[in-house]
């Protein structure tokens, strides 16, 4: 049987964006404030600046300029502090302004008590966004990728 992606590509000329579900525990988030609404320190607005340089050029320096084998395509990032000192703000708007849909991650529902089962479904979720120029975002961490590398 097809994958149910290839029948919607074939019918309509376009993937949907995936719902919040059982089999797919992330939601699609985003934002309608700009980088000027984010208080940063500037250090930090500097770090947010290279990431998203990186995941603007990253196809350049991989295809074009051959850094495919001296460099891991992909970018991850961890976000830290307290609840209300912007990292969904960040994510969204790294996703916003790189072209890139953003997801959160309700860990609650890939995280499992019994053994490998929460790597598993960590897996399933990641192989789902592979195709995909997606940035996943789970609590503090943001993983984006282009053409299905990361």
């Amino acid at each position: 049987m097809a994958d149910p992606e290839y029948a919607e590509v074939f019918m309509t000329g376009r993937i949907a964006r995936p719902k919040l579900s059982m089999h797919f525990p992330a939601e699609y988030i985003e934002t309608q404030l700009e980088w000027d609404d984010l208080v940063l320190p500037e250090g930090v607005r500097a770090q947010i600046r290279e990431l998203e340089s990186w995941i603007t050029h990253q196809g350049v320096l991989m295809q074009d300029w051959n850094m495919g084998r001296k460099l891991k395509p992909g970018y991850r990032a961890l976000f830290y502090g307290p609840p209300g000192t912007g990292k969904t703000l960040t994510a969204t708007l790294l996703g916003k302004y790189t072209g890139r849909d953003v997801y959160r991650v309700d860990l609650s529902s890939v995280v499992s008590k019994y053994i490998g089962e929460t790597e598993k479904n960590l897996s399933a979720l990641f192989d789902k966004a592979q195709d995909k120029s997606w940035c996943s975002f789970s609590m503090r961490r943001m993983r984006c990728s282009e053409n299905g590398r990361a």
